[in-house]
């Protein structure tokens, strides 16, 4: 229950209606026919916060009413800061138990609280091979392909190298684990510098000029860190790649939203597996890589694949002086 007994589902209900992507037909360009979706999606906190989820008394009541909303783009990181200082001072095994303790004790709480929800079935439920066949259906078009294989790229080579700074920092200039943490933090500096001018740079750019400028940041700091001649030199690199990295990443998450309006957890949850699997491929290749060649070599690498994707990936987007959120038929 939220603040004077508004509950989840009303306020998950107040925002579905307030995000969505719908389809209005297509529009013919250059002897080119594009889809239309008109957006009415939540690029900032403040917009969600504004989401009325009900009315009392004759007066709206708004989700900053009943609750708050926090902007968590940068755990993943902040939590470095902690696990570093844990590793630091109880070894790096303590981690993996923390870790697995607070999984199941989510799994618990996940399961507790949403027993009571009746889940919707289909009539006839997909089995065997036919499993795939919404997502099969969704990579046959073009525009869901390219905006999966920019994710899967991406997952490979941006967090299979991230995988390794950690362990870059620690080697390479024999600094503890309580402050590795600490520097990688510095990637969730970046990202909160985004979410908090992302208004002004979604409106000036638009996602084609975001996803080269995201692009060229991550590919430069990668080459700084192939070269990096002390730890105190990486600090501003990391805090400039965790910016580039959320100028590029939430532009593709954006874009995945919007690939399937009718069927948009299909095409998220597609979007989510392939970043997920690159990341893993990606981090076996690139930790090959620093075996034989080193660090340096595995950065370097990276830098170059994330250059090239970015300029491949948003010669698939329409140039910003059309609609920036659709992406070219061409290609």
């Amino acid at each position: 229950k939220l603040w004077n007994g508004y509950d989840a589902r009303s306020t998950v209900d107040a925002m579905q209606k307030a995000n969505l992507v719908l389809a209005a037909g297509t529009a013919e360009l250059g002897g080119t026919d594009y889809q239309v979706h008109p957006r009415n999606t939540l690029p900032t906190v403040e917009e969600i916060e504004a989401i009325p989820v009900a009315v009392r008394d004759g007066r709206p009541i708004f989700i900053r009413d009943v609750g708050y909303v926090k902007d968590d783009a940068a755990l993943q990181y902040n939590i470095a800061l902690y696990g570093g200082i844990m590793a630091e001072l109880f070894g790096w095994r303590v981690i993996f138990v923390i870790f697995g303790v607070i999984v199941g004790a989510m799994a618990y709480l996940v399961w507790r609280f949403s027993n009571h929800h009746l889940e919707t079935l289909r009539a006839a439920p997909l089995r065997g091979r036919k499993l795939f066949k919404p997502y099969l259906v969704l990579l046959r078009q073009r525009r869901p392909r390219h905006v999966i294989i920019t994710a899967t790229i991406e997952g490979f080579f941006f967090f299979g190298g991230s995988a390794f700074i950690g362990a870059f920092l620690h080697h390479t200039f024999g600094i503890g684990y309580a402050w590795v943490g600490v520097m990688l933090a510095c990637f969730g500096i970046g990202s909160l510098i985004y979410s908090n001018t992302a208004k002004l740079i979604v409106a000036a750019l638009g996602e084609r000029r975001m996803v080269i400028l995201g692009a060229l940041l991550m590919s430069a700091c990668y080459f700084a860190l192939a070269l990096a001649p002390s730890w105190q030199f990486c600090v501003p690199v990391l805090i400039v790649c965790g910016f580039g990295f959320y100028v590029m990443h939430n532009t593709l998450q954006t874009l995945a939203t919007e690939l399937a309006p009718d069927a948009r957890g299909t095409a998220v949850s597609l979007f989510a597996f392939s970043l997920m699997i690159g990341q893993g491929a990606g981090v076996a290749l690139l930790g090959t890589i620093i075996d034989r060649f080193g660090y340096s070599a595995a950065f370097s690498v990276t830098a170059t694949a994330v250059a090239l994707l970015g300029w491949w990936f948003q010669g698939k987007l329409k140039p910003a002086t059309d609609d920036p959120g659709a992406l070219s038929d061409t290609g």
